[in-house]
């Protein structure tokens, strides 16, 4: 028997196997484009990508700055962007000025929003929510003074950067509906995962 909490940890995870069956995405609501600049977000409108049926995502964009700017462009759900917008801008700039007595400036890789996949571990074989992109992996944050802040290398420090990332995994549980790290399994050693969908399961940490 598997546990509830074990299931839903499956149920988010972000292993790459084959697309197997369908699971229902959440819908964005038509509205949500047309707030990301106000937002801060930095993004251009995309279409849905080519995949092979049930992925694909619900007003799609192309984000550069959510307001953070990124390594390199993610494509996600409009929704999402929303999400991880609020995140950063509300929670994450001042936790850095909080516990690193400075501003971030951009997200690391890895950075991966849409990808067409499977659930880790899932024996109902359902979509990742990757695959809707209503997933985030985001693997750590540069500082104004060009120190990067690993969540592979910083997560087990003692020290500021330790618990800057903790409290950064922590508030994120305010904004999404999944938050996975480091202390999860070893399948999120390099970044924390965010999710937006049907399932609840916040696991920021075991020491914050």
């Amino acid at each position: 028997m598997v546990s509830t909490a074990g299931l839903l940890i499956a149920l988010a995870g972000c292993a790459q196997r084959p697309v197997a069956a369908p699971a229902a995405p959440v819908s964005a609501g038509g509205q949500c484009v047309g707030q990301l600049r106000s937002l801060g977000t930095v993004y251009g409108q995309a279409e849905s990508p080519l995949a092979a049926h049930p992925c694909g995502i619900e007003d799609p964009v192309l984000v550069t700055a959510a307001p953070l700017p990124f390594a390199h462009p993610v494509l996600m759900g409009c929704e999402l962007a929303a999400r991880v917008t609020r995140w950063q801008s509300e929670a994450v700039i001042a936790d850095s000025r909080r516990y690193l007595a400075q501003p971030v400036t951009g997200a690391v890789q890895p950075l991966i929003g849409y990808a067409c996949r499977q659930e880790i571990g899932s024996r109902r074989n359902y979509v990742s929510q990757h695959g809707y992109g209503r997933a985030l992996d985001i693997g750590g944050w540069r500082l104004a003074d060009g120190t990067v802040v690993s969540v592979a290398r910083d997560w087990h420090d003692g020290g500021a950067k330790g618990r800057f990332l903790h409290a950064v995994a922590l508030d994120a549980c305010r904004y999404f509906a999944v938050v996975l790290t480091p202390d999860v399994n070893a399948a999120h050693r390099s970044h924390f995962h965010v999710d937006i969908g049907d399932y609840r399961y916040c696991a920021p940490t075991g020491r914050h």
